[in-house]
């Protein structure tokens, strides 16, 4: 998470030094960070970083909406935050808690990708009826692409987009 900012109950810090040390290491491993951006501000972080030579394209970024304290599950939030992605930018969004679907639908109609799971909402429904799995989220995604004519990349696909090595 390229940045620090307040959840619903508690902060998440994480300062500019630990953000550069971490990038350090990972690029040092041969590691592709995923950028995990709640705000702009935390997207002008990762120009800082791109800028200190600290990650390299393609850049895969993680965009949560939802908290309430940074972006919302909304279309020009969304789109705010994707027009000021650095270039070679792939990117995934994921909403928090109730605004999960919301932010998962975005994704799947305007987006390289949807990340969705219990990290992010234990509940399948907004009325918080039914717990939900990881499977039954993957399988609403995958329903929602398909009835678009969305394809679903393989783990192969996803691999050579990010540059990642091939096993």
């Amino acid at each position: 998470t390229l940045g620090s900012m307040n959840f619903a109950s508690e902060a998440s810090v994480n300062s500019p030094a630990t953000i550069m040390r971490l990038a350090e290491i990972m690029q040092n491993k041969g590691i592709r960070p995923e950028l995990e951006v709640f705000d702009l501000g935390m997207i002008n972080f990762a120009k800082i970083l791109i800028d200190k030579g600290l990650i390299a394209p393609p850049y895969y970024f993680n965009i949560l909406l939802g908290n309430p304290a940074t972006a919302q599950a909304t279309m020009l939030h969304l789109a705010t935050m994707v027009n000021e992605l650095p270039h070679e930018s792939i990117w995934a969004v994921a909403g928090i808690g109730r605004f999960q679907t919301r932010a998962n639908a975005l994704g799947v109609v305007l987006g390289d990708g949807v990340r969705v799971g219990l990290e992010d909402n234990l509940w399948f429904d907004q009325e918080r009826t039914k717990l939900a799995t990881n499977p039954m989220l993957i399988h609403r995604i995958t329903a929602q692409a398909n009835s678009l004519g969305r394809p679903i990349a393989t783990a192969l696909e996803v691999r050579q987009r990010l540059g990642l090595q091939i096993w």
